[in-house]
């Protein structure tokens, strides 16, 4: 995911989308399209962190809408009190799957939520907490277990998982 181009801030989408994301009342879903064809789309929510603190959510490789249907569900679990953590298996009744929850490190954090970081960063602080929803394939096989069906390429997975 390195080949994203970074946010270029004085671009006026990203200004326009501030406002938005600083609210503060709910959470709203950035989508980052692919640069190039050999690299993966990615989302994350802009939001959830100063909402009851919870960590901001990011997943790669989906369609637009899958990405905004994933996340807008999980947002809504974490609104309802549910705190999602690194380690964690969810079942997505929807998708009839589970999804993993890995750690997003410091430094992915900074370059791939630029307005979660931009709006809900305390000067001086660290970057934004987030965690990756990573997706299993149609055999529930997650990137780092044998037998994944999908190109690594297309889901990266930015930490190693939490095995609990």
């Amino acid at each position: 995911m390195t080949g994203h181009a970074p946010i270029d801030h004085s671009d006026d989408h990203f200004h326009s989308a501030v406002p938005n994301a600083r609210a503060g009342s709910d959470w709203t879903v950035q989508l980052v399209p692919a640069e190039h064809d050999d690299e993966p789309p990615y989302a994350y929510t802009v939001g959830l962190s100063v909402f009851r603190r919870h960590p901001e959510l990011l997943t790669v490789g989906l369609s637009e809408q899958a990405a905004r249907t994933v996340l807008n569900a999980l947002g809504a679990r974490v609104r309802s009190g549910e705190r999602l953590a690194a380690g964690q298996i969810i079942q997505d009744e929807r998708a009839g799957r589970p999804w993993a929850i890995t750690p997003v490190p410091e430094s992915a954090s900074v370059a791939l939520l630029p307005l979660a970081n931009v709006c809900h960063r305390p000067p001086g602080g660290p970057p934004v907490p987030a965690l990756q929803v990573v997706w299993s394939d149609a055999d529930w096989r997650f990137p780092w277990d044998d037998g994944y069906r999908e190109p690594i390429h297309v889901q990266p997975v930015l930490a190693p998982p939490i095995v609990e």
